[in-house]
C-alpha cells in the first residue's frame, strides 16, 4: 500500500507546523496497517541557501526558520521510522488554476527589484501531482526527491514576461508583500533522470494557458 501525507498548516505557527509536520506522520503511522510505502511532501524551506546558488538532493539544508527546521525534523523522524519505505518530495511555488496570485499581482502592476537578482522556483499544480503518481510507481523511489520545473528564473524576468502578455506596466518599487526568502536554483536533475517529463517545463508553458483564460474572462 502506498500512503502520501500532504498537509497545509492553515497558518504560520511554530506550534501548528510541529502538530502537523512532525506530530501528524507520526500520529498517522500509529493506526497503519502493515509496512506502507509513505511519500511526504516537504519544500525547499528546508535549505538554506539565499545566494543564488544551485541545489539539490544532496546539498546542505541548515534553515534559520521554525518552519524550515520543523520540515526537516519531520523527514528526518520519518526516516529513522521507516527507513527505506520513505520518498521525501520537496515542493514550492505551485501555481496554476486556483492559484494565481502572481497574476493577481502583475495585473495590478506590482513588481520587483530587477536588482539583485532573487532566482525563484516553481511546478506548475498538474506537473506537482503528476510527480507524485509517477512516485507512487517507481519501484524504489526512497530517499529525496525535489520538484520543480526546469528552468529556476528571476522574479523580475518571470513578473515582467508575465506583464508583456497581460499589457500592463509594472511598478518595480512596489514589490509584493508575500514576497518571503529564496533565491537559489533548485535541480531537478534526479526526476529526470529517473524517467519523469513534464507538462509544464518551464513558467512560459506553464503560465501561458493561464494567462490566455484570464484575458479571456477579462474581455467585456
Amino acid at each position: 500500500s502506498h500512503v502520501v501525507f500532504a498537509a497545509a498548516p492553515g497558518g504560520f505557527d511554530a506550534a501548528l507546523y510541529r502538530r502537523v509536520y512532525v506530530e501528524g506522520p507520526q500520529d498517522l503511522l500509529t493506526v497503519l496497517r502493515g509496512e506502507p510505502r509513505v511519500i511526504l511532501v516537504s519544500s525547499t524551506g528546508v535549505y538554506h541557501q539565499e545566494d543564488g546558488s544551485r541545489v539539490d538532493e544532496d546539498s546542505p539544508t541548515e534553515p534559520a526558520g521554525f518552519s524550515g527546521r520543523t520540515l526537516l525534523e519531520a523527514e528526518r523522524a520519518l526516516r529513522t521510522a521507516i527507513g527505506g519505505r520513505l520518498s521525501v518530495l520537496r515542493l514550492g511555488g505551485i501555481y496554476g488554476p486556483g492559484r494565481e496570485r502572481l497574476l493577481e499581482e502583475v495585473a495590478a502592476g506590482v513588481g520587483c527589484p530587477r536588482e539583485p537578482v532573487r532566482y525563484t522556483n516553481r511546478i506548475h499544480r498538474d506537473d506537482a501531482a503528476r510527480t507524485l503518481w509517477f512516485l507512487l510507481k517507481l519501484p524504489a523511489p526512497g530517499g529525496l526527491w525535489c520538484g520543480f520545473d526546469c528552468d529556476p528564473a528571476p522574479m523580475w524576468e518571470i513578473r515582467h514576461w508575465i506583464a508583456g502578455k497581460l499589457g500592463v506596466t509594472l511598478d518595480d518599487t512596489r514589490e509584493s508583500v508575500f514576497q518571503r526568502g529564496g533565491n537559489k536554483r533548485v535541480s531537478n536533475r534526479r526526476l529526470l533522470e529517473a524517467g519523469y517529463r513534464y507538462r509544464y517545463p518551464d513558467y512560459r508553458a506553464g503560465y501561458g494557458p493561464l494567462i490566455e483564460a484570464w484575458l479571456r474572462r477579462a474581455r467585456p
